[in-house]
C-alpha cells in the first residue's frame, strides 16, 4: 500500500499517468501509449472518470497538472523521462510528495529495481541467486570474472533496449570486457555493466497483489526454438519486432513437465522473496534464467511490468481465468 493515501474505496476520478514519447515510431515507445489506451477504456468501462497525462522532466508542470486535476488516484506507467531510463522514479517521488495514491510500486522501491547494480547488490546482500556481474566502474574490477561468457546491458533501460547477439562476449580480459562496456554505455548513451551469460532456460513469474495478499498468478518459460547460430536471449528484436525470427522462435510457454514441479515451486519462492525484500506493491514480473545445473538466477525485478492487452503479464491473468478487468480492479484496489 502506498503511504500517501487519501483516497477511499469508491473514489474514481483517476489519472492516467505515462511518460511523454520521444520516439513514436519505436514499438517499446507506442506500447507504452497502447497500454495507457488499453487500461482507460477498462476504466471508462467500470465507471471511473479518467484522464490521460503525458509527463516529461518539467515535473512543476506537472505538479501543477495534478493539483488542478485532483486526482484520487493516479495509475503510474511513467518508464523514464526524456528518454532515460534513470528518471523513471521522478514521477512516484512527486506523487508521494503531494500525497495522492498511485499504483504499482512506490519511488523507493522503483528506484532499487530500475537500478540493476543497486538490485543485484541487494538481492546478493540477502542470499538471493544473482549471476556475478562486473561493474567497470567499480573498485575492485575482478568482480564477476570467474566465468568467461558475459552479456553486457544497460544499468537503468529495461524493455531489452541496446540487446543484441553483440551484447554477448567470451573473454577472460578485465580491459576487454571494459571495451565492450564503454562502446555500449556510448551507443545507448546510458551507463552499462556486464554479468555472466546464463546460458539456459528462461522463466517469467508473475504477481499480483489481491485481497488475501500477493499471490503468483502463473509461471511462463520463454522458448527459444532453433537459436543454433544465434544467442538465445530476449532481444529488442524479439520483444519488439513481431515479424522477426527472433520474435516468432522465443514462444512463452505456461505447461510443464512433471519434472519442472521442484523447479516452478523454487521460482515461486524467490519471487515472493524478491517481492517481499523490495516492498514491492500491486504488480510485478520476476524474470529468471536455469542454468545447465538446473539452478535459477534473477535475471531483472520488473516493479510495474506492461499491461498491454498482448503482454506475458495479461497471459499469466488469462491463463488463470482472470480477466483484464479483474486485474486493474485488484491494482487499484492495492493503491487505495
Amino acid at each position: 500500500m502506498q503511504n500517501s493515501s487519501n483516497a477511499t474505496k469508491g473514489h474514481t476520478r483517476i489519472v492516467i499517468l505515462y511518460n511523454h514519447p520521444i520516439d513514436t515510431t519505436r514499438s517499446d515507445e507506442q506500447d507504452t501509449l497502447i497500454q495507457a489506451h488499453f487500461v482507460e477504456d477498462i476504466l471508462k468501462q467500470q465507471g471511473h472518470e479518467v484522464k490521460l497525462l503525458a509527463c516529461d522532466l518539467n515535473l512543476m508542470v506537472l505538479q501543477n497538472q495534478l493539483i488542478e486535476l485532483k486526482p484520487d488516484l493516479v495509475v503510474n506507467f511513467t518508464e523514464g523521462l526524456n528518454g532515460r531510463g534513470e528518471f523513471i522514479h521522478f514521477p512516484p517521488y512527486l506523487l508521494e510528495s503531494l500525497k495522492i495514491p498511485f499504483t504499482g510500486a512506490s519511488a523507493e522501491s522503483i528506484y532499487l529495481t530500475s537500478h540493476k547494480l543497486l538490485a543485484k547488490q541487494l538481492l546478493a546482500q540477502h542470499r538471493l541467486p544473482t549471476a556475478p556481474w562486473f561493474d567497470a566502474n567499480a573498485a575492485n574490477k575482478k568482480i564477476g570474472m570467474r566465468k568467461k561468457k558475459f552479456i553486457v546491458k544497460s544499468i537503468w533501460e529495461h524493455s531489452s533496449l541496446g540487446l543484441d547477439d553483440s551484447s554477448i562476449v567470451e573473454t577472460t580480459q578485465t580491459k576487454a570486457l571494459t571495451q565492450l562496456i564503454q562502446q555500449k554505455s556510448e551507443q545507448l548513451n546510458t551507463p552499462c555493466f556486464a554479468e555472466s551469460f546464463i546460458d539456459g532456460r528462461e522463466f517469467n513469474v508473475t504477481l499480483l497483489e489481491q485481497k488475501n495478499g500477493v499471490k503468483v498468478l502463473a509461471v511462463a518459460e520463454i522458448r527459444f526454438e532453433q537459436f543454433e547460430n544465434r544467442h538465445a536471449i530476449l532481444s529488442y528484436t524479439a520483444k519488439w519486432d513481431d515479424d522477426s525470427f527472433e520474435s516468432t522462435h522465443s514462444t512463452r510457454h505456461f505447461d510443464f513437465k512433471k519434472q519442472d514441479r521442484p523447479l516452478i515451486a523454487q521460482l515461486k519462492k524467490i519471487s515472493l522473496d524478491c517481492w517481499h525484500l523490495f516492498k514491492l506493491n500491486g504488480y510485478a514480473r520476476i524474470d529468471f534464467r536455469i542454468n545447465r545445473q538446473n539452478k535459477p538466477f534473477i535475471l531483472e525485478i520488473n516493479a510495474n511490468p506492461c499491461l498491454s492487452p498482448d503482454a506475458g503479464f495479461m497471459a499469466a491473468a488469462k491463463k488463470v481465468r482472470l480477466s483484464p478487468e479483474d486485474v486493474i480492479s485488484s491494482i487499484i484496489q492495492s493503491a487505495l
